[in-house]
């Protein structure tokens, strides 16, 4: 098993395999969620655009099958920052960390808590957002769908990478 930090531009090349990993594991439950590869490149051109942007890539044999995205909050969209604007936080000192992903085959294998060290790790080097200690790193999760399932079964998962890193849980923006 290979694991590869890509920056910016340099996440460009994996779009595609990015791209369909997204879409099987959100197609499960608790997400239930049909993308498409168009959708999925538009939303994670974002990424590429962004110098500061981190993609943790994991390959096994060459395959694409896990992978985590983080990047300042202020270069996400104007959409997308809106909800921290109205809590009252400031994007310009905020680390998104963003998806996880991972194929079940490969779930287990501490690569969650990997890919929460390597995004905490990158975004205290970012002096654009404070840097060291300094750094205020938030996990936004949002639901992808309404129900108490679907909230139980994220949340459960969440809960427990959150107890194994340091990374501020932002509960309250919705």
């Amino acid at each position: 098993m290979d694991i590869e930090l890509l920056q910016g531009p340099q996440i460009a090349p994996h779009i595609e395999d990015l791209a369909r990993l997204r879409i099987t594991v959100f197609r499960e439950f608790p997400y239930l969620y049909d993308g498409s590869l168009d959708y999925e490149a538009e939303y994670l051109d974002t990424y590429v655009r962004s110098a500061d942007s981190l993609c943790v890539l994991v390959r096994d044999e060459g395959r694409v099958v896990g992978a985590s995205t983080a990047l300042p909050l202020a270069d996400e969209t104007p959409e997308f920052q809106q909800p921290f604007l109205a809590a009252g936080w400031d994007p310009t000192r905020i680390f998104y960390c963003a998806e996880s992903v991972l194929l079940p085959g490969w779930r287990g294998l501490g690569l969650g808590v990997r890919f929460f060290a390597e995004r905490e790790a990158h975004a205290r080097k970012l002096a654009r957002i404070g840097g060291s200690a300094e750094a205020q790193l938030a996990l936004y999760r949002r639901a992808r769908s309404g129900g108490a399932d679907h909230r139980a079964a994220v949340g459960e998962v969440v809960d427990t990478l959150m107890q194994q890193t340091a990374l501020q849980d932002v509960r309250q923006i919705a």
